[in-house]
Order: C-alpha cells, then structure tokens, then sequence
C-alpha cells in the first residue's frame, strides 16, 4: 500500500504510516507534471498546496483510497471528483490554527503600532516618536469572518487587549465564550477591524469586493490570513486610497507564483508591495517550526480512527 508524500514532512508521519501498514514514497521534491505520471502507483497521497489534484490527475489514480491535505483549504482538489470515486479526504486545520491566529494578532499589532515604518526611521538616523502615534487595540470591535478553526484560535488570542469581539459564520450558531456571533450585516456596520477567516469556495471567491467594503462604515483595517481570492485587491487598493486611514495586512495573493506573472499582475503586485498601508507576509502564517509536528498527530489520529472503524 503506496502513499506518496509531496512535501516536507515530519519524520514522526513516515513512521506512522509505516506502523500503519503503508509504505511511505517521500518525494518532497516532485512536481506537479511528475505527480499526474506516477501518482496509478499509490493508495494514497499526502499534499500541501504545492501540489493541486484536479480532474484529470484524479482521473488517473486508479488506486486512490484517499487524499490527505496537511494544512486547511481543499480548493486545489477537485472534491466532488474525488468523493464520486470513492476516494476520502482528510485535513488538517487544526494544526495550524494557533500559528494563524498569532500571526493574525501580529498583523493586528504591526498596523496598530506602526512597527515597520518607526523602524525604517530610526535605520535612517531618526529617533522621532510624533509621526507614528499609535492606535490601541482597547475599545476597538474586531469583526471575525468565519469562525471554524483559525477565527476561534485569533479570539483566544485577543483575550486581554479589551477589545470587543465580534464574529459571523454562516454555519455557526453559537459561541464559545470568546466572542459574540452576530449577523453579516452586524459584522459589517460594527467592526473596526475585520479578520478573514474562510474557506475558497464559489460562494466565498471575491465576497470581500468594493461594494461589501463601502457598507463596512467603521473599517479601518483589514486581515487576511485565509486566501487571496476572497478579497479582490483591486477593490481592495481603490478602498485603501481613499483614506489615510485604512490599513491592510495581506498573507495570502491570488497568485503567489511571482513568475506566472501577467504584465497586469505584476503592476497590481509592485502598487501592493510599495503602497505605504499596505503589509505583506508571503503565505506564512500556518507554518511555525511546530506545525509540522502538529499536522503528522493529527493526520495519524484521524488515519488511526479510521482504521479502527473499519475493522
């Protein structure tokens, strides 16, 4: 029983799996065009986002029993296909989740505090404390869109900054304690702040456009830790520009291949990156030197219960 691992893995995954019964094939280097040639071999395979399984590559795995993606986001696999042949599908969020939410608490922070361009001025020779007065996060309403894994991991974390804590989940009814659940429209009308939280699905991609943006009365600063696609940067730079008071924080794009590049992306990419409201981290968030560790417990557990149902 093959399983075909694509990316960087703990050890403590390999050795699992062996325990498992399965023969681990370790190829963290293989490409996509070298998955679809091989991939008849495996009963399984384990995927980070290097690695997509449309159609066509699901089409070929004769032998697939089932597709493990370490991290959160199924949006480079073609579940429908998959589930239709019988194949099942694991994730991981949960590992990753406190890395998320510090790194959106961090993000938080950065725009509130200035961080960046107060240390870009001292480098320069300039000790001066009045152009970067900051903003506490006291009083401030930090509006979660979407509350799965990642939104409850960042309202644990802003427990202590006085905040008032504000999320809305489609698929949600009640709180943990951390924060209020309130209405789409709540959310938009009362928030400060506005962490993004969800998955990439048709009903998710370019939600957070102008018009959304225009009805959000309060919103000073936005996250986005989740995926590019659900926030339209263009939309995004022409909310920015129309106020020196607005901020984002970006860890995802929409294309993070810098090298397939259109002429067109590769403009919006340089007013991103230069534009002074504007941060950005390249898709950093989940990946702390603990969340490897994190993702093979839990994929092994869920392989593990697995197993022990069907047998």
């Amino acid at each position: 029983m093959n399983v075909l691992i694509t990316d960087v893995v703990d050890s403590s995954l390999i050795q699992g799996l062996i325990e498992l019964g399965y023969r681990p094939d370790y190829r963290p280097d293989i490409t996509q065009a070298q998955v679809l040639s091989v991939i008849q071999e495996y009963v399984g395979i384990i995927i980070t986002t290097k690695i997509g399984l449309d159609r066509s590559t699901i089409e070929k795995a004769v032998n697939l029993k089932f597709i493990a993606r370490l991290g959160s986001g199924l949006d480079h696999i073609d579940c429908s296909m998959a589930m239709n042949r019988g194949i099942k599908l694991y994730s991981t969020p949960e590992a990753n989740s406190g890395a998320v939410g510090e790194h959106a608490v961090g993000m938080l922070i950065q725009m509130l505090h200035h961080f960046t361009d107060s240390n870009n001025d001292v480098k320069k020779g300039n000790f001066r404390s009045n152009p970067f007065r900051v903003t506490e996060a006291e009083g401030l309403t930090i509006g979660i869109l979407g509350y799965g894994h990642t939104g409850p991991a960042l309202a644990r974390r802003l427990q202590g900054f006085d905040a008032n804590l504000i999320a809305y989940d489609k698929y949600r009814t009640q709180g943990d304690g951390f924060c209020q659940l309130v209405s789409l429209e709540q959310l938009r009308v009362q928030s400060d702040v506005l962490s993004i939280h969800l998955p990439l699905t048709n009903e998710t991609r370019c939600m957070i456009d102008y018009q959304f943006l225009s009805t959000c009365s309060r919103l000073r600063y936005i996250i986005n830790t989740s995926r590019g696609y659900i926030l339209d940067i263009r939309d995004l730079l022409r909310w920015t520009d129309e106020s020196e008071s607005r901020w984002a924080s970006l860890d995802v794009l929409d294309q993070e291949d810098t090298t397939l590049y259109t002429d067109e992306e590769k403009s919006m990419f340089q007013r991103l990156v230069h534009h002074p409201r504007i941060f950005i981290t390249p898709h950093i968030a989940g990946k702390s030197h603990s969340t490897r560790l994190k993702h093979a417990r839990v994929l092994l557990k869920k392989l593990k219960d697995e197993y022990r149902s069907s047998h």
